[in-house]
């Protein structure tokens, strides 16, 4: 995508899973790219950078719930880079636990993260975006739209994301810059893989109705999305059509999800 040549994007949660995907096609793109993470840095740097054309890459430690780490890592981003043109917030955490099953340490674990680490990159991020009038996609996910089962703390967290990029959408419009929600269904990647391990069986058929998709077409179609500035990116055929269900017939959602719930819960 041509769209991406030259620019600077910062991506939070870039060592692993979407954000390392990302971060691989943009640098493949001629994207300069600066990755954040909690570990695994070197090796980030490495497969990003050889998926590269010589553009620049360069990693950083970031924890997105300390205010500090963050702005440290944005303030390292541009001594190597230059402001951002364009910064992906995909950080985050899930846990796939019935809601009497989950601590209230837990449960905030999910929402602190998810919640006021995306709060913390939007405020960092702001001051740059606006010198560059330029762009922030916040990965949310279906979840943020639609319920499931034994997502409590991480539906709660998705809610609020989804809502908090809505308003930032409308505030920040006058400034130039362009949000994007991206909500995608169920991707394949190691957070998913670990989450499985412990998922009620219901959740996962339930889930099934708005489909796995692969990473990397994934991550090229929300790319798309971004590089034409939209506001709400879904990819995938059957999570669009449990968006649209959720938005004109959630009663329909609801009965079919009761229907699935009953035939496992007794």
């Amino acid at each position: 995508m041509k769209y991406y040549s030259n620019k600077n994007v910062f991506i939070t949660g870039g060592t692993s899973g979407i954000g390392l995907e990302m971060g691989k096609q943009l640098s493949s793109f001629g994207a300069n790219v600066v990755l954040f993470g909690r570990k695994n840095l070197e090796e980030t740097l490495d497969a990003v950078s050889d998926a590269g054309t010589g553009n620049k890459v360069h990693a950083f430690f970031m924890e997105t719930t300390n205010l500090g780490t963050v702005q440290l890592g944005f303030e390292q981003g541009i001594q190597t880079v230059g402001l951002p043109d364009i910064v992906i917030h995909s950080a985050g955490v899930g846990r796939c636990v019935p809601f009497e099953d989950f601590s209230k340490d837990e449960f905030e674990q999910v929402t602190n993260v998810n919640i006021y680490g995306t709060r913390n990159v939007a405020e960092v991020a702001f001051p740059y975006l606006k010198a560059t009038k330029g762009q922030l996609m916040f990965l949310i996910s279906l979840a943020g739209i639609v319920i499931n089962y034994g997502y409590a703390a991480y539906c709660t967290s998705k809610y609020a994301t989804l809502g908090f990029a809505g308003v930032l959408r409308s505030e920040w419009k006058p400034y130039g810059i362009g949000i994007t929600a991206a909500c995608p269904p169920e991707i394949t990647t190691p957070l998913v893989e670990t989450e499985n391990l412990e998922s009620p069986e219901v959740a996962k058929v339930l889930k099934n109705f708005a489909g796995n998709l692969p990473l990397k077409s994934a991550c090229r179609y929300m790319l798309k999305g971004l590089s034409k500035r939209k506001y709400m990116v879904i990819p995938g055929f059957k999570a669009k059509f449990v968006a649209l269900t959720q938005r004109f017939a959630p009663s329909l959602n609801n009965l079919i999800s009761d229907l699935i719930i009953a035939r496992f819960i007794k």
